[in-house]
This record gives structure tokens, sequence and C-alpha cells, in this order.
């Protein structure tokens, strides 16, 4: 008695439309790499709360793609995306001066681990810009069907009706 081996898979074949083909991969990691460059640069150039609005933004543009089964939404993606960034920058600063002294310093005054106040840090990010990105998904949502009712966009969506 043979024992034929398992079929192989040719990665080359996967269909596209697949959840987790290479393409869609590929293009959720450069989507990812995007936000958290864009949210260095809004923590950078402006004020802390900007990742808010950076989120926002992003929440209302991922509201207005279609979103493959298995992708995260725009929300996780926001907020993984900033933690990251906001992780990025702390990495950055560590190797600029005394970051870990200032941490422990800060820890002892607020009374909890240094490394605590870092996490601390990350999570605040995360749920800042993935609220706001939840935020900013709803608002697409709520008025992408307002507006598309009055334009018309809605009656373009819908089945054409059989020809005479």
């Amino acid at each position: 008695m043979s024992v034929s081996p398992a079929p192989m898979i040719d990665a080359g074949s996967v269909p596209r439309d697949r959840p987790h083909s290479r393409s869609g991969m590929r293009r959720g990691r450069g989507a990812l790499l995007l936000l958290v460059a864009a949210f260095v640069l809004a923590t950078v150039v402006g004020p802390w709360w900007d990742v808010a609005v950076v989120a926002f933004l992003w929440g209302v543009w991922t509201a207005r793609r279609p979103r493959p089964v298995g992708e995260p939404t725009g929300a996780v993606t926001a907020g993984v995306a900033a933690a990251l960034a906001w992780g990025a920058l702390l990495l950055w600063t560590a190797t600029r001066g005394p970051l870990g002294a200032l941490v422990t310093a800060l820890g002892h005054v607020v009374g909890i681990p240094g490394a605590l106040l870092v996490l601390l840090a990350l999570a605040l990010a995360a749920l800042l810009a993935g609220s706001a990105a939840q935020v900013g998904t709803a608002v697409a949502a709520a008025l992408g069907g307002a507006l598309g009712a009055r334009v018309g966009v809605a009656a373009r969506s819908s089945p054409r009706p059989p020809d005479r």
C-alpha cells in the first residue's frame, strides 16, 4: 500500500479574493506602516491629541472602502498603529537621553513602576486612536447614507431596472 504525499499548494496560486492572500497582507502592512508614520508625524509636529484627528480621518477613509473577511477594522488598525508609533518615539527618545531615569523618577512620584507608565502611554495612544477611528467610521456611515440619498448615490447603487 502506497501513501501519496499531500498535495503542494503553490503560494502564487492563492486567489486574490481570499482574506489572507499575499497581496492583501502586503497592502495591509503598507497601510499600517503609512498610518504609523502619520501618527509619528502628527505627534512630533503637533500636540499629542492630533493622534485622535489622524485616527478620525483614518476611520472616515476606511468606512468608504469594503473590508475583506478577516481584515481588522479601521479602529483596530488605528489603535495598533498609534501604539507602534508612540513606542517608536519612546525608543528613539531613549536613545537620545536618559528616558529610563525619567520614567523611574516619574514612577516614584506617581507611586507605580516606571515600566507601567510606558505601558499606560502606549495604551492611551491605542485607545485614543481606536476610539477616534471608530467615531470616524460611524460619522462617515451616517453622513454617507444621508448624503448618498440626497445626491442619488443610493439610487445608482440599487439593482438596475429591467429593460423594456
